[in-house]
């Protein structure tokens, strides 16, 4: 990332461990089927039977492997977000469905 066109090492490691953001409209548009992580808190997610889960509420990388933090009430599911699981996600409804 280049912040203020500045292209010095030392003046980048200024904003070591600070939270930058960006304004939603310099973010490329999504392929189908890729989402940014932003888009993704926050959705209900249903099991197969349309049973809730719970609501996502992050979404960990491990060994180049993401899955999304599922909490209901004080109860936390981690869930690999991978096709095999992932059936359906409906932004506009705020729903994931797994299968």
């Amino acid at each position: 990332m280049k912040i203020n066109e500045s292209h010095d090492r030392n003046e980048a490691k200024l904003f070591t461990n600070h939270e930058l953001y960006l304004e939603r409209c310099v973010l490329k548009q999504t392929k189908i089927d890729e989402y940014y992580y932003v888009d993704l808190i926050g959705l209900k997610v249903y099991d197969a039977n349309n049973n809730l889960i719970g609501i996502i509420d992050e979404i960990i990388n491990h060994n180049n492997l993401d899955y999304i933090n599922v909490k209901l009430n004080d109860n936390f599911s981690m869930i690999p977000f991978t096709k095999k699981k992932v059936k359906t996600i409906e932004l506009s409804s705020k729903k994931l469905l797994l299968y």
